[in-house]
């Protein structure tokens, strides 16, 4: 085997992985919803369901948001609200406390410690069957919490997303994102049809209280480490689009690229406990790893498209036609992007 050779099979698979994360695993997940559906049963019941807030500083949202959470249509004596100030400065416990009116149970302490410290406090003190996570900008449409609940009618599932979107913006940046997440949400749809979703948001994902697990303190992606927690002990995780969730866009591109940063690094934590998403079994661990873990790689896919063609023109010997126009149609892309 010559070192050409290599190169071309090198290049080959790059291609391959890249193609498979953008396209191949939807088409597989497309077909797999088809051949083998797993609907989950819904019911009209009502569990006790506690909705906990994790707040940092935010007192320009947690007034609108007790509010929305007030008015969600649940049985009020069947809803528990619970707010967790993490260490917040500008009043948010204050203001939590006056907007609930004696109906929302505040707990506030005065150094910040992060979201999963927030989040085991709240679920210690939740008294509900269900516990609903949600943050300080995020508001439910009226009837979200009753669609979220009324999947835990199938004893199987152990946790719930909805549909995440944001508000429009003159900006239209709101617009611009959502259009990446209707696609995202039809995949995640398309898991849940053939199985378990890997993509679950804090804004609004609704687990079991017994299936919440106690999280590290340095955890970045809770959700993601929830969900997995949840798969590892043999239920599910389903996504019910009839559960909307709103919030309000980032204000420029930089805020939205700091976001995607702190969430890939996240996926990077996670990808270092590997037994965290082996043991949700090969199936659960296959989709994890197409949906979320691949998607850290394609950079080093599209370096491998260019690097590896360069190195066959540079030794001796044929290089196929194919990858000189992969390195052409490489050179005209990248200098659209340099122009953007």
């Amino acid at each position: 085997m010559t070192v050409q050779t290599v190169l071309h099979g090198l290049t080959v698979l790059c291609l391959f992985l890249i193609f498979y994360t953008a396209a191949g695993y939807l088409a597989c997940i497309f077909l797999l919803s088809r051949l083998s559906r797993k609907p989950h049963a819904k019911g009209v019941v009502y569990p006790r369901l506690t909705v906990l807030i994790c707040a940092c500083n935010e007192a320009r949202s947690i007034g609108e948001k007790i509010r929305n959470t007030l008015s969600l249509e649940y049985p009020p004596d069947r809803l528990e609200i619970v707010v967790v100030s993490d260490g917040s400065t500008d009043g948010t416990q204050d203001i939590a406390r006056l907007e609930g009116r004696g109906k929302v149970a505040v707990l506030h302490y005065d150094v910040r410690k992060g979201k999963p410290t927030a989040i085991n406090l709240g679920v210690s003190v939740a008294t509900g069957d269900i516990v609903l996570l949600s943050d300080a900008r995020a508001l439910y449409r009226e009837d979200a919490a009753g669609v979220l609940a009324s999947v835990f009618h199938d004893p199987s599932v152990g946790a719930a997303c909805g549909e995440f979107r944001y508000h429009r913006d003159r900006k239209g940046l709101g617009d611009f994102i959502n259009r990446y997440l209707r696609l995202e949400a039809i995949l995640r749809k398309l898991e849940s049809i053939s199985g378990s979703t890997m993509g679950v948001s804090g804004i609004m994902l609704a687990v079991r209280r017994e299936l919440v697990p106690s999280l590290p303190e340095h955890i970045i992606n809770d959700d993601a480490f929830i969900g997995l927690h949840v798969l590892g002990r043999g239920k599910r995780v389903v996504c019910e689009s009839g559960a909307v969730c709103l919030d309000r866009p980032p204000a420029d591109g930089g805020q939205e690229f700091i976001r995607r940063v702190r969430i890939n690094a996240g996926r990077l934590q996670i990808l270092a406990r590997p037994a965290l998403w082996l043991q949700c079994g090969t199936g659960n661990a296959w989709r994890y790893i197409s949906h979320k873990l691949l998607r850290l790689a394609l950079p080093l896919f599209l370096l491998g498209c260019l690097f590896f063609p360069l190195a066959a023109l540079a030794l001796p010997g044929e290089v196929s036609g194919w990858m000189k126009g992969l390195l052409v149609l490489q050179a005209v892309a990248y200098l659209f992007c340099l122009a953007g």
